[in-house]
């Protein structure tokens, strides 16, 4: 079958992408960034499908036999948009399908997907599948729990960082029961629901059979890592309060993460699902989704992965603040000593500009990295630039600073690793 597959480049979906090309289906992948997805999945026809904006899906459906939507965004928030992803586009690829006479379409949804969880999510989840629902094709919802995988995105990225903190484990005071469903059980949903006698026209929870609060799945991941038992902590809620306050904030200038309020609501809704809704629809005897991850053993990059997971927000943080407060330094209490070192490194009249035009200088490029994430790799490359020409210049014309006690110039060393972790670490999937 020829199948395209929307959100091909995210986390469910390049793995149902994987499963179904290795069955030998061919794959028409659409994603946002196709350029940015074919470098990393080179084997699959690409196609540029932003849900933002409008896309020319009869070319793409050209041929195709199934569709699978696995589009969705967490919150509103930098270039993510629930109602584009999950409504106006959904509305417009079904709008398509009808259009083209691809009858067979596969909507990934999520357990808890309706307005009653009172999020923004939710609620455009929940009329995303409504509009596919409402029309004469062989559709079919599939509603997963958590997922769990080697690979982690969203919830189980949230998850496994919170069983990578040292020492204690915090924990955020939810009743909700998790039913953690491994990738390979849910890959194996989709791959038999494209089959002639599938059901169609249902809805389905992809839930695993066992409910896991929260404090035992991040034990159980604890476990699976390697890292032994750690006493939990259970932060107060107006710690929690300020840390999804944090998030939102954070998401709102496009830096993902799944500590948001969202999340919170989500998992106070509904987060497990039905556990016997596969086997009864498709005769999928399901495991348990960490039961399944015990197959695979954690390697050190899943635990270097679990303890950065917090490390890494806290060096671009730090990187971003390194910048706008010596940029602020040098226009305020230290504009004097700025102006004395220019001077002493020959640039005579330039002092006041070199200070001045150095400290905002400084602000600008800090600030653009805080806010401006798609130009975070270049900005990386023009700190580290610019970094080497001020060591140079300072190295040539004042060479006993390499001597300071306080260790100006020799300080610049660690800031270059700090420089090489953060883009080392940069992406975000």
């Amino acid at each position: 079958m020829r199948i395209l597959i929307a959100g091909a480049a995210g986390f469910i979906g390049s793995h149902i992408a994987a499963r179904l090309a290795g069955e030998g289906h061919e794959i028409v992948a659409a994603a946002r960034d196709a350029a940015g997805a074919r470098a990393r999945f080179p084997r699959y026809r690409w196609a540029e499908a932003d849900f933002r904006k409008r896309v020319n899906w009869a070319a793409h459906l050209e041929g195709v036999d199934a569709v699978i939507n696995c589009v969705g965004v967490l919150q509103d928030g930098g270039a993510d948009s629930t109602r584009a992803a999950h409504v106006d586009g959904a509305r417009a690829l079904f709008d398509a399908c009808e259009a083209a006479g691809v009858r067979r379409v596969i909507q990934i949804s999520a357990v808890g997907a309706e307005a009653a969880a009172g999020t923004a999510y939710a609620r455009t989840k929940e009329k995303g599948d409504q509009s596919l629902m409402a029309r004469d094709l062989d559709w079919v919802i599939v509603k997963p729990s958590l997922v769990v995988a080697r690979g982690v995105y969203g919830g189980t990225a949230l998850v496994r960082g919170l069983a990578g903190v040292p020492f204690v484990t915090p924990l955020l005071a939810t009743s909700g029961q998790f039913r953690p469903i491994h990738m390979r059980d849910l890959c194996e949903a989709v791959s038999r629901l494209l089959r002639l006698n599938a059901p169609r026209r249902v809805v389905i929870d992809a839930a695993g059979p066992l409910a896991q609060s929260l404090p035992e799945l991040i034990a159980a991941h604890r476990a699976w890592l390697g890292f032994g038992p750690a006493r939990a902590w259970t932060a107060p809620g107006w710690l929690a309060d300020i840390a999804f306050t944090v998030g939102d904030m954070l998401g709102a200038i496009g830096v993902r993460t799944s500590l948001r309020s969202t999340s919170r609501a989500q998992m106070a809704h509904d987060v497990g699902g039905d556990p016997d809704s596969l086997k009864r629809e498709l005769g999928l005897d399901v495991r348990a989704g960490m039961a399944a991850l015990a197959d695979e053993p954690a390697s050190v990059q899943d635990r270097w992965h679990a303890r950065l997971y917090f490390v890494k927000p806290a060096a671009r943080l730090a990187l971003a603040a390194f910048w706008i407060l010596t940029g602020l330094v040098c226009l305020t209490s230290g504009r004097a000593e700025a102006m004395a070192l220019a001077r002493a490194a020959g640039l005579g009249g330039m002092d006041a500009f070199a200070a001045d035009g150095g400290g905002l200088f400084d602000i600008a490029i800090g600030a653009a990295f805080l806010f401006l994430a798609r130009w975070r790799r270049p900005l990386l490359a023009i700190m580290a630039a610019v970094t080497l020409g001020y060591i140079g210049v300072l190295t040539i014309t004042l060479p006993h600073l390499w001597s300071d006690p306080l260790g100006r110039l020799m300080k610049l060393i660690p800031f270059f690793a700090l420089l090489g972790f953060v883009a080392a670490v940069e992406d975000e999937r």
